[in-house]
């Protein structure tokens, strides 16, 4: 009787450590996908940023001949 009280206490020991252990994972995952969702957010700003300025920094770098200004791109980098 004594070893079957102790098996059934152990028992119920391990499940909830168990579940405290999941708990402590589910909350962890829960800040992965926050951190994964911040690093999207701030992926599409920059890339939403990159494209609005490509198509001003590249009309700005050609002439109206479709060549490229020698003295802009010196400008540019400098």
């Amino acid at each position: 009787m004594k070893a079957d009280v102790a098996c059934t206490q152990l028992a119920r020991s391990s499940i909830k450590s168990y579940e405290a252990e999941i708990a402590a994972l589910k909350h962890q995952i829960e800040a992965l996908q926050m951190k994964v969702q911040a690093l999207e957010n701030y992926r599409h700003a920059k890339h939403k940023e990159y494209a609005g300025l490509k198509p001003n920094s590249r009309s700005s770098k050609l002439s109206t001949t479709g060549v490229i200004d020698v003295k802009t791109l010196y400008i540019d980098h400098n």
